[in-house]
């Protein structure tokens, strides 16, 4: 029987060592959210914007 070694594409071990506040930045750094944005600017229309939607 031949054993098929294939390369890791995570490194798991990585991750686990992160700070909780380190994997939180790599979620905010890759998640995508152009479309989220946009749907909340377009939903609040000439509303009051006290408070930018990006910032909230």
């Amino acid at each position: 029987m031949a054993i098929i070694s294939q390369m890791s594409l995570f490194f798991w071990k990585e991750l686990d060592e992160l700070g909780d506040l380190e994997r939180l930045g790599l979620v905010l750094d890759y998640m995508p959210d152009e479309d989220l944005m946009a749907t909340l600017e377009k939903k609040r229309g000439q509303g009051r914007d006290d408070y930018p939607v990006c910032a909230m």
